[in-house]
């Protein structure tokens, strides 16, 4: 009985050894991951992770369900890339050694925001049998991107953004890229016109994203004319800042599957037709800081486009009277606008009631134009879901009642030379997440209320500049921890002690003010 007891304890552990090996990355991923990891440099060590036999454990590896498992993931993005923090410590860099092509179940291979500054793209990227997704954005890769990643007929997503020193000598190999849905060239140089470029990108029958933002082709002109178009399934295009040196051909517009449109910043000369109302899916669309050539009215053509959810017209030149804006959402049983930007044009007239109504407002921008006049809690009636406001560089006056209660909870809020004073806006009581606040050239002519110094704790950026403000500020200014924080409390009236500010990090202004007494020997210090 013992020795059968000790017999079946024995093979239990075997059939458990036997499993656990089975569940565990295969032999030939393991060390072909390995090679791999020795040919990096990693400065904080984020692959740490990557020691034992089990590599479907390892941090930014993902297996499937075979056994022995497969790897069909890598992803080592860095995480830091567009954070605060320094993007180049936490960056992977080194050389790409050719045995990760042995991990021939790949299917996803994400190194963006990486460092592999002045390395060519590895030809061997080309050769992975079953690869769909591969992410190079930012990764400091140069030369000539080879004309091999054509071979990998199952790619769905390409992107190559943002690598100043890559190029494309000849597009032709994008047009052997039959399952591509997603194409990011943004930041890239062409050695081709943009016509042959288009040549290549309507060979592919499923694309459905095509980022350019800022790209240089040996020719800037956009076809007016493109035969045999078959962008078919095209949801998004971005053209931003790529600086095409023509007039914005028709058939962008035939595109009707068109929800994301981005052509800010690429100096077309833009006449916006009426076809455009047969753009029915369109959600975001953005037109800014080019040529509007309709002789500077409101584009009235944008009628119908019930689905728009964000509309950037800055920097256009628009003029006529900013109430004939509503006129674009008539006819709409529900409207979902949710960003709008006019900055920076020439519309006049005053800020409508009308606004209040746009429920889903998050952002409003209608900075530096030429409006005038008195706004009231009846143009902010209904804006509950409002975050951003900007009607700074006017000529309006704000009329709040001092018990008004905002229905929204803003995160910026610009209003540089309008008329707010001689009181100071006791609605801003009741503004809790502020980060951004300006109040310059206000004519506020009133002590700062106990209650704003606390509120501020938040702040990132605060100006109050040229008013008449007037009294003590307190000796110890609490703000909470951040990055950068800029406070301006010039041109003012203030007097008292210099004050002090807790955490601090970033640029104070109090010049041209009444404050007397020695500069505090703290004031330079972090304070508790």
């Amino acid at each position: 009985m013992t020795f059968l007891y000790y017999k079946l304890i024995i093979l239990f552990s075997v059939l458990l050894i036997q499993t656990k090996q089975l569940d565990s990355c295969s032999e030939t991923d393991l060390q072909s991951l390995l090679d791999f990891k020795r040919g990096l440099t990693d400065p904080l060590d984020r692959l740490s992770s990557w020691t034992g036999d089990d590599c479907c454990s390892w941090q930014g590896i993902t297996c499937n369900k075979n056994r022995p498992a497969r790897v069909v993931k890598i992803d080592l993005h860095n995480k830091a890339g567009g954070e605060s923090f320094d993007i180049d410590s936490w960056a992977l860099g080194g050389d790409i050694s050719p045995s990760l092509l042995h991990v021939n179940y790949l299917s996803h291979l994400d190194l963006s925001f990486n460092d592999f500054w002045g390395l060519p793209i590895p030809i061997f990227f080309s050769s992975f049998p079953r690869l769909r997704y591969l992410n190079l954005s930012s990764t400091g890769f140069e030369g000539n991107t080879p004309s091999h990643l054509g071979n990998l007929s199952t790619l769905y997503c390409l992107d190559l953004s943002y690598n100043g020193d890559l190029r494309i000598d000849d597009s032709r190999w994008i047009a052997n890229l039959k399952s591509l849905e997603y194409l990011d060239v943004s930041f890239l140089t062409f050695s081709e016109k943009f016509g042959e470029l288009l040549g290549s990108l309507h060979m592919l029958p499923s694309l459905t994203e095509l980022h350019m933002s800022r790209c240089t082709f040996l020719d800037n002109t956009f076809p007016t004319f493109l035969p045999q178009t078959n962008f078919s399934s095209l949801s998004t295009l971005d053209l931003s800042y790529s600086n095409f040196t023509s007039i914005l051909p028709m058939w962008i517009f035939n595109i009707t599957t068109f929800e994301i449109l981005n052509l800010r910043g690429s100096t077309f000369q833009i006449t916006i037709p009426h076809v455009i109302n047969n753009m029915n899916s369109l959600k975001y669309i953005d037109l800014s800081s080019n040529i509007y050539v309709e002789g500077g009215g409101f584009p009235q053509n944008l009628q119908g486009l019930c689905k728009l959810q964000s509309l950037y017209l800055l920097w256009m030149n628009l003029t006529g009277r900013l109430s004939t804006f509503q006129s674009i959402l008539k006819g709409c049983s529900k409207i979902t606008i949710q960003n709008l930007d006019l900055r920076g044009n020439s519309l006049t007239g005053t800020m409508p009631n009308s606004f209040g109504n746009l429920s889903s407002l998050t952002y409003l921008e209608i900075s530096r134009n030429s409006l005038e006049g008195t706004v009231t809690e009846l143009n902010f009636a209904n804006l509950k879901s409002l975050k951003y406001l900007d009607i700074s560089f006017n000529k309006l006056s704000l009329e709040i009642s001092h018990d008004w209660l905002p229905p929204f909870q803003l995160e910026t809020i610009k209003l540089g030379s309008c008329k707010l004073g001689p009181k100071f806006p006791q609605w801003l009581q009741n503004q809790f997440n502020y980060l951004w606040l300006d109040m310059s050239y206000s004519e506020i002519a009133d002590s700062i209320p106990e209650w704003f110094w606390h509120l501020s704790e938040n702040f990132v950026n605060l100006d109050l500049s040229n008013n008449k403000i007037y009294g003590e500020v307190p000796a110890l200014i609490r703000v909470k921890r951040s990055a950068h924080k800029s406070i301006d409390l010039s041109w003012n009236l203030l007097k008292g002690h210099i004050p002090l500010f807790s955490h601090w990090k970033g640029s104070i202004n109090l010049s041209n003010n009444l404050f007397s007494g020695q500069i505090p020997p703290k004031i330079g210090d972090v304070m508790p």
